[in-house]
């Protein structure tokens, strides 16, 4: 069961980017524009790559400014720092000037000097060629004033937005010796006096483009190639993206990176890449100013991120940002990836190379956000024929080119397409989540079972066992976490208690298994099976079944009947469940409380308990969470519920109904005492421990995204308040109690995509107070404390929670430790999520597979100029219905809104047309049927509308 409102906490910010044709993403630079206008990419190349020209020139002046104040100085002779090398580097791309360190340190010679002046020519060309290729003949101003030098020890010394490099007078060269070549005739005659020569310099462009200096010479590319470092690395190697577009740009150094981020010299910022599912050419960080996502166009600039990554991004220039309805978007690009969370693996398909080569065969992963593979033939099977319908599993081992990357394959094809089972491992292999059996020798480290606790286990615990305690949980649960209690006192409060299982007593920390189980970080729920974290014999043993005795932690508290929390305690303790009940039992006992319960209908009932007592408590229960929900919403919090189905399942497996899961009050009244214990924890870990204390916070969605939407449904006749988390709560309820089902749906989505993904994190990175704040629950601090079998967060924190009373020492953890952790949760939560979603999808279209074709109503949520994205009414399913292939006529119009106008030619008994006019919360009519390419993937087409 649920302890919280994954649905509010999991929504991942979507930025669709507007309502452009799909483009390859790679030269983009013009604003967005209205849809179905067709943009002219070879035309727009020259903005970029000016924009490009700038962006490096930026990078490495600042780098460099700030490496020559960090940097100790060097004599002649030496070896500049590697750092500023680099630097140097990344600015002879933007300029295309020498930047090799043996240059800067060694004197000069005759033999250099005239390579100098040919250099010199070349990268006058270099330039003229920048300024010739923009259409709009804007100069760089930076590259016009451009003078630097090195200073007596032979370092960059910048004093302009560019470099150049001019000798000092102090760095001259010494006098030859007789071993010494000779000098020429030419520089025989120069005097001491002899100023250095500048470097070129541009000032206008020429009038027409003239043929590329690079195809001119040959010797040429060579040159530039020498001259022009790029990114820096390590190896020595050149940057070939600065002439072919399907290479990538090296990455800078992480110091670099950390400069440009701590200097705010340059504009950079620091994110996790999320990459948009519908277009692998759009991917987005969060803008740390909190205004709208940060694009990165293109594979190219998305420079190897994958989804996930925590990179830093360079702000390119504003020529290059996108503008849409007048709100306006930056553009960067990726230099550095800091954190590779991404695993570089995929589950795909095999098939020939489609120019022949037969030294190699190409892997096509599912998730189109990943590359496709270039895999080495003695890999593959021999027999080309068994690649049919396949399913292969594949890692990167090598990625420069854009268009593809060298692959590896993992094994044997471990199934065909549209199996159920091989389906299940490709959602679990794409999602990372690890369910490989435990290993015998891990299981040492745990009681065996049946355990029953000793006098030892018991010491200091309070007893419990004669406490009417009993779970309630889905029917079909084995990991029961969470127990509660409740007593009427004699002054006419009420003492509730929350009773969770004591995991963290037997995951003992820093063991084997404790680091196999962090890793694991959550069980996930799959629609056939779960996978769980623990070991099962573990679960089986934390997990608080009835009739056994269990350790627990407990939290208190003295609630009047009005429901305000007087006081609370927390305690260690052992307890003896006497009922597993079910969500139906309690919501009979709640909706009819006089119900003749029969043998049979109630599961067994332990300790002389009777379903009076039990029913008792249930409803003691369900009275003070009404009112603390109640309270709770009039107080600001929001709940987007997103439909959820539940599938009925035959003895082999397969689908044969499924159904929207309703969640009813005796859902709610556990979930309003597990978030008051979670919230109980939190403010006293905090109190305690406020710099290690493991917390959750979930930030408030994009104001400017929340605001557009708002302001595109007052169009539509609805009225959205998005000032706050409770007064979008109050409008979106309001539209729910209109009966009006298909808009309450389109609204609940539309509200979710600016939602911010709640997450784990350790007190001490949160220097603002504010920013610790839960959104969706309105409240100040927020953890995980009532499910430690089935996350690992909770175990964090029940740790925290023993030191805090005092059952063991305070954990010697460092902050660095702590986000790891937060970290590895934050990400096999959502995979787990997706993971889930994905196992949904799988069995909805099984469904549709074994029954055909079907039809059903759809709500429209976006129209686009070729199609229109919908919600499917009975399944919450997200389709997207393309109209350009259709028997009849299409016309796009985006005036005030955008709307789609078809008319329809039926035939019948004599030619007849209808019309139909599709926008925003239209309903429409779609038949549903799987890909031909994709089974399990959903395909809609829409229907003309009935008579």
């Amino acid at each position: 069961m649920s302890d919280d409102p994954d649905k509010y906490e999991s929504n991942e910010v979507s930025d669709g980017g507007g309502n452009g044709t799909v483009t390859d993403g790679l030269e983009i630079s013009e604003p967005v524009q209205a849809a179905g206008k067709k943009r002219n990419r070879r035309k727009e190349r020259p903005r970029r790559r000016k924009a490009n020209i700038e962006a490096d020139l930026a990078i490495a002046t600042s780098t460099m400014e700030s490496l020559n104040v960090h940097s100790s100085h060097v004599p002649n002779g030496t070896v500049v720092h590697e750092s500023e090398v680099s630097s140097a580097d990344h600015l002879s791309k933007a300029i295309n000037l020498d930047s090799k360190a043996e240059d800067v340190a060694e004197p000069s010679s005759p033999s250099k000097r005239r390579n100098r002046k040919k250099k010199n020519v070349a990268l006058a060309s270099i330039e003229k060629l920048g300024y010739v290729i923009s259409e709009q003949r804007e100069t760089v101003s930076s590259l016009d004033s451009a003078v630097s030098s090195k200073n007596p020890n032979g370092m960059y010394s910048v004093k302009s937005t560019s470099i150049s490099k001019v000798e000092s007078k102090n760095n001259r060269r010494p006098p030859r010796t007789q071993e010494s070549e000779a000098p020429s005739k030419q520089s025989s005659r120069r005097t001491s006096e002899r100023k250095p020569k500048p470097s070129p310099q541009v000032s206008q462009p020429p009038a027409s483009l003239p043929r590329s200096p690079l195809k001119q010479k040959p010797k040429l590319r060579q040159l530039i190639l020498q001259q022009s470092g790029g990114f820096s690395t390590n190896s020595g190697k050149t940057d070939e993206s600065l002439f072919n577009e399907n290479k990538f740009e090296r990455h800078i150094q992480r110091e670099q990176a950390e400069i440009m981020l701590k200097t705010g010299q340059i504009s950079a910022a620091k994110g996790f890449v999320r990459i948009n599912q519908r277009n692998f050419r759009e991917a987005y960080i969060s803008n740390p100013d909190g205004s709208r996502d940060i694009l990165i166009d293109g594979v190219k600039d998305r420079n190897r991120a994958l989804e996930g990554d925590e990179v830093v991004v360079f702000i390119l220039p504003p020529s290059v940002w996108r503008t849409h309805e007048g709100v306006t978007q930056k553009v960067g690009k990726v230099v550095h990836i800091l954190t590779q969370v991404h695993h570089r693996q995929a589950v795909g398909t095999l098939k020939k190379m489609q120019d022949g080569n037969s030294r190699l065969a190409l892997f096509s992963p599912r998730d189109s956000r990943i590359p496709r593979m270039r895999i080495p033939m003695n890999q593959c099977p021999k027999n080309h024929k068994d690649w049919d319908n396949c399913l292969f599993y594949a890692r990167i081992c090598q990625w420069t080119d854009v268009r593809f990357a060298m692959g590896q394959l993992i094994g044997d094809s471990f199934g065909a397409q549209g199996d159920v089972e091989a389906e299940t491992r490709a959602i679990l292999l794409d999602n990372e989540i690890d369910v490989s059996p435990y290993e015998e020798k891990l299981h040492v480290y745990f009681p065996e079972p049946p355990y029953i606790p000793s006098e030892d286990d018991i010491k200091g615990r309070e007893d419990l066992r004669k406490c009417c305690i009993f779970t309630i949980d889905p029917l079909t649960a084995k990991d029961l976490d969470d127990a509660v209690s409740c007593v009427k006192l004699e002054n006419g409060n009420y003492k509730v208690g929350v009773h969770i299982s004591d995991v963290s007593y037997f995951l003992r920390e820093g063991t084997p298994l404790d680091v196999k189980v962090s890793k694991r970080a959550t069980t996930t729920y799959l629609v056939q099976r779960a996978y769980h974290m623990l070991p099962r014999e573990m679960t089986m043993m934390c997990s608080l079944l009835p009739g056994e005795d269990k350790l627990a932690f407990s939290v208190f508290w003295e609630i009047t009947p009005e429901a305000e929390v007087i006081s609370h305690y927390f305690t260690r303790s052992i307890i003896r469940s006497c009922a597993q009940l079910a969500y139906e039992h309690a919501q009979i006992m709640i909706d009819d409380p006089d119900h003749n319960w029969l043998d049979g209908e109630l599961p067994k009932i332990y300790g002389g308990w009777t379903v009076k007592d039990l029913k008792e408590v249930v409803l003691s229960l369900q009275y003070l969470a009404a009112i603390m929900r109640k309270r709770r919403f009039d107080g600001g919090a929001l709940r987007v519920d997103q439909t959820k189905l539940m599938f009925n399942l035959n003895g082999s497996g397969e689908p044969i109904s499924f159904s929207p899961y309703v969640n009813k009050e005796s859902h709610r009244l556990i979930e309003e005492f597990m978030l008051l214990a979670n919230m109980t924890v939190a403010t006293d870990l905090h109190k305690k421990f406020p710099l290690l204390a493991f917390l959750r916070c979930h930030q408030a969605p994009h104001s400017d995204m929340l605001d557009r939407l708002a302001e595109l449904l007052v169009k539509f006749g609805i009225v959205l308040d998005t000032s706050s988390a409770g007064s979008l709560h109050q409008s979106l309820q309001q539209y729910q109690s209109t009966g009006d089902r298909a808009r309450y749906v389109a609204l609940t989505l539309l509200c979710s995509k600016p939602m911010i993904r709640a997450r784990y994190f350790c007190a001490a990175t949160m220097s603002n107070v504010d920013h610790m704040r839960h959104y969706a629950l309105n409240a100040p601090l927020y953890t995980h404390f009532t499910s430690p079998i089935r996350r690992y967060a909770d175990v964090m924190v029940h740790r925290l929670l023993s030191a805090f009373l005092g059952y063991s020492e305070e954990p010697k953890w460092t902050v660095d430790y702590v986000n790891e952790i937060a970290a590895n949760c934050n990400k096999m939560k959502f995979c787990a999520k997706k993971a889930g979603e994905q196992s949904t999808e799988l069995f909805l279209a099984l469904w549709v597979r074994k029954h055909g074709t079907i039809e059903e109503e759809v709500v429209v949520v976006d129209v686009k100029d070729r199609s229109f994205d919908a919600v499917v009414c009975s399944s919450g399913t997200n389709v997207r219905v393309y109209t350009d292939k259709l028997s009849a006529a299409v016309e796009f119009e985006n005036d005030s809104v955008p709307e789609l106008k078809i008319t329809w030619a039926i035939a019948g008994g004599r030619v007849q047309q209808a019309y139909q006019v599709i926008t925003m919360f239209s309903v429409v009519r779609v038949a549903l049927r799987t890909s031909n390419t994709n089974l399990l993937k959903l395909e809609a087409t829409l229907l003309p509308p009935s008579e």
